[in-house]
Parts: C-alpha cells; sequence; structure tokens
C-alpha cells in the first residue's frame, strides 16, 4: 500500500512595517523608552500572526520628538516612500494616534496605502480597514484622536497665556541682555549685555538712526546674542543692522515687563532701560525722522526681483516728499546694512515694470519663443496656432486687469535680476506652454538680458532702455556666466576703492578669498570669449573648474585651450 504525503500550502509572506511615534523628546535617552515599548507590543503581535506569514521588517520607522499634528516627519517620509516602492505589505502602529492625530493627514495615507494595496493594522484598536464598518471604526477612533490632540494644544495655550499674564518666562531663544536661569525658569540679567543694550538706546537718541548704531556695532565686533541651550548646543551670534536694531528698541522686556498678544504685564525680570530712556527713544521713533518708507502690495513684481550685485531680494515700497509720492524697488541689503553696501540700492518702479512688460510682450511675440517651447520638428501648422494664440495675449494685454496682468507675469517669469547695466529675466517654458495651451513638451526654461542705463531724474534711480536694445537670451543655469558676471562686480568694487584687497572684500561679504580670486582670474579672458560665454556659445563640456583652473594671459593661447574659433584680425 503507498502512502501519499501531501505538503502543506504555505501561506504568502507579508512584510509588516512597525511605525512608532512619540510628541516629545523627553526620556527617549533612557535604555527603555516609550518607543522601545510601542516596537515590544507591535513585535509580539506580528508573532502571534506568525501562521498568516507575517513577518517583522528589521529596518526602524521611529519618529521621536514630533507631533502627529502634521505630516512633517522624517521616519514617516521615509516609512511612506518605502511604500510606494512596494518593500511594505502592512503597517503596524501600537494605536492609530501613533500614525496620524489629523483626519485630513490620514485620509491622504490612506488612500496612499490603499492605492498600493498596503493595509493598515493597530495592535490596541482591532478593525479591518478594508470592510466599510472597519472604515467607520476608524474614522471614530481618529476623530477622538483629533479632538484629543485639540484639548492638549488648548490647555498648552491657555497654560502659556496664564504665565504670560503673571510675567513668567515660558521658554524660547533667550533674548540679548539677559540668560536663562534653567533651574529657576527665569530670565537674569547678564551685565556684560546689559551694557550694550543701554549704550544702543542712548546712541539712538542720539543719532535717531537704527542704521548709524547697527554700523558702529559691528565695526567694534559686537554681535548679537550668543547662547548654549540646555542641551549643550551653541548658537553663535552675528552682525547687526537696522532691523535688528529697531526689534530690540520695541521689546518692553527690558523695561522689566512681559507682553502676550495686545497686553502688557509686570514680568518676574529685572529691568534694563528706565522708563524715562525708553520714552526718548520713542519719541524719534514715533516722530519718523527723515522721509517716511511704507510698503507696497501691489507691486506688479513682488517676490521675483533680486538685486544683482548683493544677491538679495528687492522689496517694493514707496516715500512722500512734500505733495510727490515716489515708488521704487529697494535692495534689502541696502535696507538692513545702509545704502553704500550695495551698488544698485533702488531702482523706479514705474521703469522696471515698464521694461519688463515690454520684454514680456516682446517674448510672446517671437516665433523663436513657439520654436523654443514646441521644439524645431514641430508641425507648422502647430508652430504657427501657437505663435497666434501667443501673440492674441499680447495684444489683448493692456484689456486685461492688473491683478491678471501680475498673475500672467508670475506664471511666465520665475525671476528678474536687476544689474547695473542689464536686466536678467527667467522664462518659464512650463508657464509659455500654458498659456499657449499645448501639450507638455520637455522645454528647458531660458534667460533674456536687456542692456540698460541707470540714471537719476528727479531723485529717483530710473531705467533707461538704449536706443534698439534688444534682448539676448543667455544659456540655462550657465555656472560659467554667472561667475563672469560675479568677477566682474567684484572687480569693479576693488577699482572702486570700497574694499583695500580681496582679502578685506572676502571678510566683509563673507566669502572665501581663495574661491574669490579664483573666480577673478575670470576677468583675463578675451573679449570675445567673455562674450560667447554671456550669449551661451561656449563649447559644450567646458565647465567652470577648466576655467578657473589655468587662464593664460595670451588671448590666442585661452582660444586654442577651450576650443573658440580665432578671432580675425581687423
Amino acid at each position: 500500500m503507498s502512502t501519499h504525503v501531501c505538503a502543506k500550502e504555505s501561506k504568502p509572506q507579508i512584510r509588516c512595517a512597525i511605525y512608532t511615534r512619540k510628541s516629545t523628546d523627553e526620556g527617549l535617552e533612557q535604555e527603555y523608552n516609550s518607543l522601545d515599548a510601542q516596537r515590544e507590543a507591535a513585535e509580539a503581535y506580528i508573532a502571534s500572526q506568525k501562521h498568516e506569514g507575517w513577518v517583522a521588517l528589521s529596518k526602524k520607522y521611529d519618529d521621536g520628538g514630533f507631533t502627529g499634528a502634521n505630516m512633517d516627519r522624517p521616519a514617516l517620509k521615509r516609512l511612506l516612500r518605502d511604500v510606494e516602492d512596494g518593500k511594505i505589505d502592512s503597517i503596524i502602529v501600537y494605536k492609530v494616534g501613533r500614525l496620524s492625530r489629523s483626519l485630513l493627514d490620514f485620509a491622504k495615507i490612506i488612500e496612499t496605502l490603499d492605492s498600493h494595496g498596503v493595509s493598515f493594522v493597530s495592535v490596541t484598536q482591532q478593525f479591518n480597514t478594508t470592510t466599510p464598518m472597519g472604515r467607520l471604526t476608524l474614522n471614530i477612533l481618529l476623530s477622538f484622536a483629533q479632538f484629543e490632540r485639540e484639548i492638549i494644544s488648548e490647555r498648552v495655550r491657555d497654560k502659556i497665556a496664564g504665565a504670560k499674564r503673571k510675567g513668567k518666562f515660558t521658554g524660547g531663544t533667550p533674548t540679548y541682555g539677559y540668560d536663562i536661569d534653567y533651574e529657576k525658569h527665569k530670565l537674569v540679567i547678564n551685565e556684560r549685555e546689559a551694557k550694550v543694550v543701554k549704550h544702543i538706546f542712548r546712541l539712538f537718541t542720539e543719532t535717531h538712526s537704527g542704521l548709524t548704531v547697527s554700523k558702529e556695532l559691528n565695526a567694534k565686533g559686537i554681535t548679537t546674542k550668543s547662547w548654549t541651550t540646555r542641551n549643550g548646543k551653541f548658537h553663535s551670534g552675528k552682525k547687526w543692522n537696522a532691523s535688528l536694531v529697531y526689534r530690540m528698541l520695541n521689546n518692553r522686556l527690558y523695561l522689566g515687563k512681559m507682553a502676550y498678544k495686545d497686553g502688557v504685564y509686570r514680568g518676574e525680570h529685572k529691568a534694563i532701560i528706565s522708563q524715562t530712556l525708553w520714552k526718548k527713544a520713542h519719541s524719534i521713533i514715533s516722530s519718523g525722522a527723515g522721509p517716511r518708507i511704507y510698503n507696497k502690495t501691489h507691486s506688479l513684481l513682488e517676490g521675483i526681483v533680486r538685486c544683482g550685485h548683493c544677491n538679495r531680494s528687492m522689496t517694493s515700497i514707496y516715500t512722500k516728499r512734500r505733495d510727490n509720492i515716489y515708488h521704487y524697488y529697494l535692495c534689502t541689503g541696502a535696507a538692513k546694512d545702509g545704502y553704500d553696501s550695495c551698488l544698485l540700492k533702488t531702482v523706479s518702479s514705474g521703469r522696471l515694470e515698464e521694461a519688463v512688460t515690454n520684454q514680456i510682450r516682446s517674448t510672446l511675440r517671437s516665433p523663436d519663443t513657439v520654436t523654443h517651447i514646441l521644439g524645431s520638428d514641430a508641425d507648422p501648422v502647430v508652430i504657427w496656432g501657437t505663435h497666434d494664440m501667443l501673440a492674441k495675449v499680447d495684444s489683448e494685454w493692456d484689456a486685461i486687469s492688473p491683478a491678471e496682468q501680475k498673475r500672467l507675469i508670475i506664471s511666465l517669469v520665475r525671476e528678474i535680476i536687476v544689474y547695473k547695466d542689464s536686466l536678467a529675466l527667467e522664462i518659464r517654458a512650463a508657464g509659455l506652454q500654458v498659456i499657449a495651451n499645448i501639450e507638455s513638451f520637455d522645454a528647458d526654461d531660458f534667460q533674456l538680458s536687456i542692456p540698460v542705463e541707470m540714471k537719476k531724474r528727479s531723485g529717483q534711480k530710473e531705467i533707461i532702455l538704449p536706443g534698439g536694445a534688444t534682448s539676448r537670451v543667455l544659456c540655462k543655469h550657465s555656472a560659467v556666466a554667472i561667475a563672469l558676471a560675479r568677477a566682474y562686480c567684484w572687480l569693479e568694487l576693488l577699482e572702486s576703492g570700497k574694499y583695500r584687497s580681496i582679502n578685506d572684500m572676502s571678510q566683509k561679504l563673507g566669502i572665501c578669498s581663495a574661491y574669490m580670486a579664483r573666480i577673478m582670474r575670470l576677468t583675463l579672458l578675451a573679449p570675445d570669449i567673455a562674450e560667447a560665454i554671456v550669449y551661451g556659445r561656449k563649447p559644450d563640456g567646458l565647465s567652470l573648474n577648466k576655467f578657473v583652473k589655468s587662464i593664460p594671459k595670451n588671448w590666442h593661447e585661452q582660444r586654442i585651450l577651450y576650443g573658440f574659433a580665432e578671432k580675425p584680425d581687423l
């Protein structure tokens, strides 16, 4: 008699990822903490399902010290990436609130899991997300988790508000002039810094200028607050600017008071500044010495204009002098560090917006633009149809509202960089494609250069477009072209006498002197080579490193070394 042995059918393996989270980092330094307890419970649950093929993955997904109110958590991001990569079959948590305390975030997570066939299991709350009843149970549990989080947040806010009203220090970065007594949770006066605070207030009452005060502090080598956290992490101070000085002048902490929302309360800490000195400083601030500067929120190019010399953003503001109002873009570097720190300083809003608008409209009319966003092999019918659609936007430009014009500019222009002799516009290829209503084509963004002149008229610096000036396309993200512009800018600063040497300039600008010296070698390039670099005609594969490594002084040798055509003798 023959005996048949039936092989036991094996269950498919289910790869289980364990996710743990704790809202605070308190106790995480212990040998056995909350995250370990969560993981241990999850591993025990997975072991109980071994007969179903469940296997715990060794990779840890632990978020210690992260709130469940949002998804900005490193371990959660790694977990979701592994889900999308097909490395996980099931996610195990101790309870629902560990994964998320937000209904909206949790819905997004569950949607991601469902789309990749990944199940979700809570060790302490039994439900099955594949059934309607399981989903209902999950939503109920999550609603309570979110409610619990909001109640805790409300209690914390009420506790902080109560402490502030009693004048207590509730934590955060220490203010200049005070140190934190971590044992008593109080602010104590730092005598050395307190002398500087008094000096700042007195100097301001004499000079009436926060910028002048900041310059003197920087000249003396005095920095903002340097401090060490309770955990021993050191935070170094930085240079002063006008904004930081005015922030100090408006801080009621120096009067021995604690400000909270609209109220001011007597603090537990001692005052540094007398009420008399405070009133004297604030009478000057309220008088608004000098031309008053106002924010302008309705400017056409707000948020996309940068100063090419300082690499700082430019903000739109206006001033009032007598009966006249002047609108202009101000370099934030000049505003904070002084006008002598920037070669550009300000530029007339109207002139800049006019120059940019005219260039955008010219770009919309240009056949080269259509070829760039469609490709040279596109159907001629499609090319002319796209050209007509873009040209239509140009023809209707004056009829659309300023808000719509601003929306179009933001969608078309990524950034506008202003130099003393040119404007550089980075055009979004995707924005042109959307306006033209064409299918996405893998086109690169491109830059346009507009030669300009800066002249002062009626006290304002205006942009003058030279006769016949046209835009010139620059190569996209050309590191060599950017470095060349910086080299000539630095050379101009040295020749103007603003800085004594490269070392002096590197220290003031915070740039490595060796790097600055290497980049400035680019000023030795032949004029025709420099022009080719600026307009994107340099040979392919010619990197910045090759240029700055060794530049021959002979222009003929340069052309041979870098592969440029020899310039004919005139």
